[in-house]
């Protein structure tokens, strides 16, 4: 029986990918990076000003995310009507995580709208964005 042919291996950073028996020459894959990546934000805060941010929750799961700001919003009156976005982090061996976060405006902004969330028994940590 004919056997089947060899499967390409998957294409790794910009590098060009080889398309079979149709490549005239090999292709040397690009060096892939060992750090984690920096975190990328989702979805972003819509109308969101300034640098800080106050996070209010880290998960392994988008959706588990974005329903603990949606609860965290309705809960918390201090963020009500407050733009909120998940952002992803690659922690490398560590995983993936989806931050919850809302904005903060100024360090000094976010800091008092962690007090008032921290105030009505929540938890929260201001983070540069």
């Amino acid at each position: 029986p004919p056997k089947a042919p060899a499967k390409a291996p998957a294409a790794t950073g910009n590098a060009p990918m080889a398309l079979g028996p149709v490549a005239a020459r090999p292709v040397a894959a690009a060096p892939v990076a060992a750090a984690p990546a920096a975190p990328t934000a989702i979805a972003p805060a819509a109308g969101g000003s300034g640098d800080w941010v106050v996070q209010i929750s880290s998960s392994k799961s988008e959706a588990e995310a974005r329903n603990s700001l949606a609860a965290a919003q309705r809960r918390y009156s201090a963020l009500a009507g407050k733009s909120g976005d998940v952002q992803r982090a690659d922690l490398g061996a560590k995983g993936t995580y989806y931050r919850a976060r809302v904005s903060g405006g100024s360090r000094e902004a976010a800091s008092s709208l962690c007090a008032q969330v921290k105030a009505q028994g929540g938890d929260c940590v201001v983070v540069r964005r």
